[in-house]
């Protein structure tokens, strides 16, 4: 495999978030001036690396989704050495699926139509019959009392220590790629050609860390790409080369 300093352009991880970064620096700047520990509420995948390569080194850092393979995550930073406070709360509920089979797309649907910001909740993991949501501590009461149904649905979310067995969130593939171009790249994932690929960038279906790119781009180790109705995945590595150059590049497609 490659060495992941192989695979770092000087493209950042953050452009297109800088709002985010003014925001949690601010919150690092409160927590060594006041020496006490602070929370965020939930970060994509793409807002932990970049809290990583900007957290400041009089910090303690470490992030948690309420599972061990979570995508979503709460960061704790302290400059003392002590016991990580994340404030999340695990719901739960039961549902009949005899009717209908709800979705991860349903369960969020219906947390967004009451107006909860997505950064108060983190994963949510549809299983037969129960779904689980992470939840920010100020967020899960209201959750509990305001979403007695989703898709016509009865449910009702209840706190718990239960996380359901096998929680892993994607699954990892292999894409035989010529480079890694974000146009090439697309071409595989998406089972398309690299000028239908190009056509999806440019009218907007596909994203780039979370960012609608108006043109090409080069894949960076662990990247984000999304792509309007198939999916999303991230870069993990370069696995091997074939003996005609191509690349055979390892991503995790999220279910």
């Amino acid at each position: 495999m490659m060495k992941n300093n192989q695979l770092v352009s000087n493209r950042s991880h953050y452009k297109g978030h800088e709002q985010f970064t003014v925001k949690v620096k601010d919150q690092m700047h409160w927590s060594v001036l006041h020496r006490q520990g602070v929370h965020t509420s939930f970060l994509s995948g793409v807002e932990g690396l970049i809290l990583q390569q900007i957290v400041d080194p009089e910090l303690n850092l470490s992030l948690y989704g309420g599972y061990p393979e979570a995508l979503r995550k709460v960061a704790w930073f302290s400059p003392l050495d002590e016991t990580p406070e994340y404030g999340i709360v695990t719901l739960a509920s039961a549902y009949d699926d005899r009717f209908k089979k709800i979705g991860h797309r349903d369960v969020l649907g219906a947390l967004m139509h009451l107006g909860i910001e997505r950064d108060q909740v983190g994963d949510i993991l549809v299983n037969d019959h129960a779904i689980t949501v992470f939840a920010t501590e100020t967020m899960a009461e209201y959750i509990c009392t305001h979403v007695p149904m989703i898709g016509r649905v009865p449910v009702h979310f209840e706190p718990t220590d239960q996380i359901p067995e096998n929680t892993a969130g994607y699954k990892m593939i292999r894409v035989n790629c010529a480079s890694l171009r974000l146009d090439a790249v697309v071409a595989q994932l998406g089972h398309c050609s690299r000028k239908e690929a190009m056509h999806k960038i440019h009218q907007g279906d596909v994203k780039l860390n979370e960012i609608v790119l108006a043109e090409n781009d080069q894949l960076c180790h662990n990247d984000f790409v999304s792509i309007r109705r198939y999916g999303k995945y991230q870069f993990v590595d370069v696995e091997a080369t074939t003996k005609k150059d191509r690349l055979i590049l390892l991503f995790k497609q999220f279910l």
